[in-house]
């Protein structure tokens, strides 16, 4: 398994090779048969012709050995016997360190080739890789396997491997499971992990991805009890501020707190500016160190840290306003010269990629030696002097005792309801307003730099700070300025991403083009504005645009050739932040119908798995998600002053525009009227379809134009679980009420009366295939448009043999349909 990737004091199984000879190089499909083997008994999980050890060595030397001759051996220079690996004299194993390179040959072979034999190949491999996946079945089905658990995944992984580089290249959909999941799940849970994220990782990770992290080591799984958690929230971080503990930065620390002048913040507010606190450290060189806080309004010449914390670590306080001494110290000792480092980080990396930029600008034909020899002595000189004033900056803030600002709620928040309310929605200001934001998380604090970046990333996806409803909120307001810190430092999140914050190109060619918070500018009119002032026109833009795109798209390619399962987990490991980091774009156009549902489906699936200690918290995150701009803050803010119950209804009548998913998510709806379809609040369940569906400001109903049945119920009983006979389709359809939230006239086991129910779906179920949809009640019907009441969600499948009595004809309606819901 020596292709795996390589994690942090991980160590993976070894596999001893079993026989004494390697496989003999001929056709996969008949190597039983010329080893005396009976393929179909075999296959049907009759492992009894030879003795168990005999059994092993055979179905070695043919699923693993084979499958490796089989697929990848048409490249000359790959041999089976690259995956022996001798130890001993006498002890031999299976080593696969080899198989990434070979994967790569076997790719750059298939796509020299014609396309004929291209196809072939490939359809050589999914016929050789069925008959390994069914031998596998029969072994994991059998009362007394003939082979070790440890062989059986070894051949599993080598087939899911194989997969992958058929996807990776080829796009071929991954048909196979292979059961990784389902080791990687008990592996997990044996392991302590939370439901959670073992339900997380099983909805969002590759199945090789989530067995690689099921063996990573997470330090404090042992000191956590996640007796209560569910498959979407992980209550292990929530807090009782009845019983909840300020910490020390040490068991042993009786240090004071210090407290903050709370007059002096409630001015601030009230000012509508940003309390901020500035610390100092006083030394007299005898006694310890001391740390001077005070409360200050921010201003455009003060920058400050914000930090973004989990109160489940210690650093929170439901009493006062105050914190430790030495919490205080620790906070100053982690960020005294972080803002002068990333000033100069930014400086130092602009530097590079303008000059960068000026010797491409060049292009092959028009080297220039003397003006490349002038171009590398102007940058050196100016890194030089970048060094220089760093020494000169670093002199004088040492003679002013190094101060540095940061806001954390904990000090800046206000405990009284009326202050706390006017910090909370000054929260934007905060976090967009920062020089950075610091993540400050106990698990994530003991692991490093060093580490592989897609090994940090999963740990961040698992950490309590990804845990948590506000965190999240802070994360998209504080844009692409996170800093998360480690036990050496603070690493950029937005690097480890790829989001590439100093790269023009990524703000060039984004779907999303527009402001960037971090840099409080849009990096790319004032990109084109620089050409122009070069004297190049529009046209000279364009084309350079164009040139950065070929180059982008020559790198994907090229990328592309490479395979390797660390890639896989890497990219596996980002995708889990597309939800928050597709926030961090701001559009030019924040009236882009489209892009607005866009955000709305981003927002609210960000929260799926995300729990707040208060559960109507979460309506108000979202709500502030969503805002774009400060023109759409301007009408989330009001919506604080309504009663809870009502916010979400006056937040869809503002809606220009919605994600059609919205519609078919679990959860309870508004009573208000001729709102029935919308959700109460942010529910446990993703948007999957992110289709907008424009409106008018004020609307009411919801229109949409999808496939669906109407159901002819006429004085019939209904139950929650009914079958639908649709003559013209000659399909019948399985209905299944929502058991959480059943329609109203459900009432045990029965219905009232009604004349026509209407079932919306996204699309007609095929073949067994299951899809949501939602019944209404139909109030009028033309041959255009269908006006019902939403009733409840419900689950649909197309079925055989139906498993309930309960038959209602249907009639599949004209195809599209408008449907106006309300």
């Amino acid at each position: 398994m020596d292709h795996l990737p390589r994690l942090t004091n991980v160590n993976y199984p070894s596999l001893p090779f079993l026989g004494d000879d390697s496989y003999d190089g001929l056709a996969f499909a008949s190597y039983p048969q010329r080893c005396g083997w009976d393929a179909d008994r075999l296959q049907s999980g009759d492992f009894s012709q030879h003795a168990a050890g005999e059994t092993a060595e055979f179905l070695q030397s043919w699923l693993y050995l084979g499958t490796v001759n089989e697929i990848l051996g048409i490249v000359d220079s790959i041999q089976t016997y690259h995956y022996f690996h001798l130890v001993e004299p006498d002890s031999m194993y299976i080593s696969t360190g080899a198989l990434n390179g070979h994967i790569k040959e076997w790719a750059a072979f298939l796509n020299d080739v014609d396309q004929d034999r291209q196809s072939q190949e490939i359809g050589k491999a999914q016929s050789c890789l069925t008959t390994v996946y069914r031998l596998c079945q029969a072994i994991s089905g059998c009362a007394n396997p003939p082979c070790s658990a440890d062989f059986s995944l070894s051949v599993q992984i080598l087939g899911c491997t194989i997969d992958q580089a058929l996807q990776w290249f080829w796009d071929i959909p991954l048909t196979r499971d292979w059961g990784l999941k389902d080791i990687a799940t008990f592996s997990m849970l044996q392991s302590g992990w939370c439901l959670r994220d073992v339900s997380l990782a099983r909805a969002s990770l590759s199945d090789m991805s989530m067995l690689v992290i099921s063996r990573m080591q997470r330090s404090l799984l042992e000191q956590q009890d996640h007796f209560g958690c569910s498959e979407r929230l992980c209550l292990v971080n929530q807090v009782d501020e009845k019983t909840y503990e300020t910490r020390h930065t040490t068991t042993l620390c009786r240090c004071q707190h210090i407290v903050l002048d709370q007059n002096r913040v409630r001015q601030i507010l009230q000012a509508g500016e940003i309390p901020v606190v500035a610390l100092t450290v006083v030394e007299d060189g005898i006694g310890p160190r001391q740390i001077e806080a005070e409360v200050k309004g921010f201003s455009s010449y003060r920058w400050f840290f914000a930090i973004s914390h989990v109160w489940s670590d210690g650093l929170g306080n439901p009493y006062q306003n105050s914190l430790p001494q030495c919490q205080l110290l620790a906070l100053y000792d982690l960020l005294a010269n972080a803002h002068v480092d990333e000033q100069f980080d930014i400086f130092n990396r602009n530097l590079d990629m303008a000059f960068d930029r000026g010797r491409q600008s060049m292009g092959p034909d028009q080297v220039d030696e003397t003006a490349l020899k002038i171009l590398d002595g102007i940058h050196g000189f100016f890194k030089k002097t970048a060094a220089g004033s760093r020494r000169v900056v670093d002199g004088v803030r040492k003679i002013r005792r190094k101060p540095i600002n940061i806001w954390i709620d904990t000090l800046c928040v206000p405990l009284d309801k009326k202050f706390r309310k006017a910090a909370i929605a000054g929260l934007k200001k905060v976090y967009s307003g920062s020089l950075l934001t610091v993540v400050l998380d106990s698990e994530l604090q003991l692991l490093s730099k060093e580490m592989p970046t897609e090994e940090l990333l999963m740990h961040m996806c698992f950490s309590g700070w990804m845990r948590r409803a506000w965190t999240y909120q802070e994360a998209v307001l504080s844009n692409r300025k996170l800093r998360v810190r480690l036990s050496d430092g603070l690493v950029n999140l937005s690097d480890l991403l790829g989001l590439g914050a100093f790269d023009p190109r990524n703000l060039i060619t984004s779907p999303q083009v527009g402001v960037d918070w971090n840099l409080h500018q849009n990096r790319l009119t004032q990109f084109s504005k620089w050409h122009m002032a070069r004297g190049e026109t529009k046209a000279d833009i364009a084309k350079l645009r164009a040139q950065i795109q070929s180059e982008l798209e020559a790198e994907a390619t090229e990328e592309r050739k490479s395979f390797t399962l660390s890639k896989i987990l890497l990219r596996d490991a980002i995708g889990s932040f597309d939800d928050m980091s597709s926030l961090f774009f701001i559009p030019r156009d924040t009236k882009n119908l489209e892009l607005n549902a866009g955000r709305i489906a981003s927002a609210w699936n960000s929260l799926v798995w995300r729990a707040t200690s208060k559960q109507e918290d979460r309506l108000s995150i979202f709500l502030l998600a969503c805002a774009a701009d400060e023109s759409s803050l301007r009408e989330v803010l009001p919506l604080f002053d309504l009663p809870r119950s009502i916010r979400m209804a006056h937040w869809v009548l503002q809606q220009r525009s919605l994600p059609l998913g919205i519609l078919f998510t679990r959860g309870p709806r508004l009573l208000e009227q001729e709102l029935g379809w919308a959700p109460l609040t942010v529910f446990d369940d993703r948007i999957s379809n992110t289709t907008c569906i424009p409106r008018s400001q004020g609307e009411r109903t919801l229109t949409v134009v999808l496939p669906g049945l109407v159901l002819n119920v006429g004085e019939q009983r209904i139950l929650r679980d009914f079958v639908v006979a649709v003559e013209d389709l000659a399909r019948d359809y399985r209905i299944v009420c929502d058991a959480d939230y059943p329609p109203s006239w459900i009432e045990d086991g029965w219905s009232v009366k009604f004349g026509m129910l209407g079932l919306v779906l996204q699309e007609c179920p095929k073949d067994g295939e299951q899809q949501v949809g939602i019944l209404v009640v139909v109030k009028h019907q033309n041959m255009e448009m269908i006006s019902g009441i939403y009733q409840c969600r419900v689950e649909v499948q197309d079925v055989t043999n139906r498993s309930t009595d309960t038959t209602i004809p249907g009639s599949s309606t004209p195809s599209p349909m408008t449907w106006c819901i309300s």
